[in-house]
């Protein structure tokens, strides 16, 4: 496995905007594969070239250690996950993520080398994506963290999701958690943003849960409960 030991894990981060950040390429292609072995596997790093963000995703924790050639998409990550506690990096976490490890170290994995391994003995998710300027993009970071949720969420009994989560309340004290499950880019958060418009004044609160990716679990009693990946929130679907 990869020698993780002295790299620094980021404990508190201050956003000061404007924030400006000019990644080498703004879009992302092919897929994250799953491969049988481990792509960590004898991996040595430079402690002094990596960080690592230790990200609560959901009900999950993953260490995205990230090389300083992609600082700025690392940081990025401060604007979408929290920050572990103490308590949940000391019980280790559920995936590990290298992004920008040396190319040659995944060369084996063919021409798109963005790939991800479970080791189910070990109960842990790890990824890697290569240092290279067409994987320097925010994408690449937050959907491989994603996938690792969402793959760490169903060895849970849970089923992920792809959608905009709501909890809306109205003036007149009703209340509904609304879920909208689509592909990308089809209007999912923007149908939320059209009914704040349309609804005007009608609407107390609209309290967003999820904005890409979550998850729903079910109680002995047969409640469902939503949550979140971005803010860690959940609500129950009944309410």
């Amino acid at each position: 496995r990869a020698t993780l030991t002295g790299i620094p894990f980021i404990r508190h981060v201050v956003i000061d905007p404007p924030v400006i950040i000019d990644p080498p390429t703004n879009k992302r292609t092919g897929e994250f594969v799953e491969v049988a072995d481990n792509p960590l596997a004898r991996l040595e790093l430079d402690p002094s070239r990596w960080l690592c963000y230790p990200a609560v995703v959901g009900p999950t924790v993953v260490f995205v250690y990230f090389n300083q050639r992609f600082i700025g998409l690392g940081s990025a990550l401060a604007n979408l996950f929290e920050l572990a506690t103490d308590a949940q990096i000391e019980a280790g976490p559920d995936a590990v993520y290298l992004f920008g490890v040396p190319p040659e170290t995944l060369a084996r994995y063919g021409p798109l080398p963005t790939v991800f391994h479970e080791d189910a003995e070990g109960g842990l998710l790890v990824a890697a994506v290569p240092a290279e300027d067409r994987f320097g993009y925010f994408g690449y970071l937050k959907k491989m963290v994603l996938t690792l949720h969402n793959l760490a969420v169903m060895n849970r009994g849970r089923m992920p999701y792809h959608g905009a989560f709501s909890r809306v309340v109205l003036e007149s004290g009703a209340a509904a958690s609304i879920l909208i499950i689509g592909d990308t880019a089809t209007g999912k958060s923007e149908t939320l943003e059209a009914l704040r418009e349309l609804a005007g004044d009608e609407i107390s609160e609209l309290r967003i849960i999820a904005d890409d990716m979550g998850s729903l679990s079910s109680r002995d009693d047969g409640t469902i409960l939503g949550y979140g990946t971005e803010i860690g929130a959940f609500v129950r679907l009944d309410d």
